[in-house]
């Protein structure tokens, strides 16, 4: 007699994200919605307006409040009110594949794992999504079953991994991150199984992508530095862009010399905004494959330099973050 099909909880956090009715449409053809898969969607905060509209969702899908900001916080309290067995995360700008539920099932058996990440695509609505898709896919592991880096737009874990884990809510970004550490360190496995898949809904913009991941930079590099019983956030890196951070962390005017490339390279992926087009499409990728790599740096510096954590909507307006305070040990 086969075992019965475990119970599924599926958690969206939004906050004031209109693409969360594609992405519940997208859960519910999955198969989300029935006795045996609860779908929460956790509000972070969004205005009035917009939270009133979600009382427009289908009548299967659960929303439920958290004001504590940070999509960590929504995350915790989706696992807070899920009833599932197996809980499974997804972000409202993403849309999940037809068997994305079979699979992370199947996953989840196969490899024996505890948190099992899936693969992602691109909603290529911009010529910038596009060029962001085109640099990044071909660094995104592809074999089932090995140790994957923890991201939480897809992503399924069994309920006894939260008996042991939660999200960090002191942090903005790489909380996610910082989740697989943490669960790799206490002896769970976190494995990648590439059927389990979703498309992702990029920036719009490539200066929006870099301030994002300046942002994501500064928490890698915290987490390296205060979390070093969690071993490196990054499973792989080169030379040179390390070095320069270790050279940066001994200038005289460091916080100026932070400040001053995080302009400059945004600057730069404005440029690439506004002249991207008229270069061949594998130039433009080419441009954003080594943006990406100096934007996760230049916040690491940032962080070696004293500033706060960056906010990347502040970036964008040219403010910088304040300095940091040192936590007590």
């Amino acid at each position: 007699m086969s075992e019965p099909r475990p119970r599924l909880s599926v958690i969206i956090p939004v906050r004031d994200d209109p693409p969360v009715f594609r992405a519940v449409e997208s859960l519910l053809a999955a198969g989300a919605g029935r006795d045996d898969t609860e779908l929460i969607v956790v509000d972070n905060g969004s205005r009035p307006a917009f939270r009133a509209s979600l009382g427009g969702l289908p009548a299967v899908v659960q929303v439920v409040d958290e004001p504590t900001p940070g999509a960590g916080a929504a995350r915790n309290r989706g696992v807070e009110v899920a009833n599932g067995d197996i809980l499974l995360f997804t972000d409202a700008d993403c849309v999940v594949h037809p068997d994305w539920l079979e699979e992370a099932l199947r996953g989840l058996e196969a490899t024996g794992a505890d948190v099992l990440v899936g693969s992602w695509g691109a909603v290529k609505s911009t010529p910038a999504a596009a060029w962001i898709e085109g640099a990044l896919a071909p660094h995104r592991p592809r074999r089932a079953g090995r140790p994957a880096r923890l991201n939480a737009r897809n992503f399924a874990a069994r309920r006894s991994v939260f008996e042991q884990v939660r999200f960090n809510v002191e942090n903005a970004r790489a909380e996610d991150i910082e989740f697989g550490l943490e669960a790799e360190s206490r002896g769970l496995k976190v494995l990648h199984w590439p059927a389990m898949r979703i498309d992702h809904e990029h920036e719009a913009t490539i200066v929006q992508f870099a301030a994002k991941r300046i942002a994501s930079g500064w928490q890698l590099r915290r987490l390296r530095v205060e979390r070093k019983d969690l071993g490196s956030p990054y499973r792989a890196r080169g030379r040179a862009l390390p070095a320069l951070g270790k050279a940066l962390r001994v200038l005289p005017f460091r916080r100026l010399a932070a400040a001053s490339g995080v302009r400059a390279l945004l600057g730069l992926c404005r440029l690439v905004d506004r002249f991207g087009l008229k270069f061949p499409q594998p130039a433009a990728i080419r441009a954003v494959g080594l943006l990406a790599p100096l934007s996760n740096a230049a916040g690491g510096y940032l962080f070696d330099a004293g500033y706060a954590a960056p906010d990347g909507a502040n970036l964008l307006k040219g403010r910088m973050p304040g300095r940091r305070r040192r936590r007590a040990m």
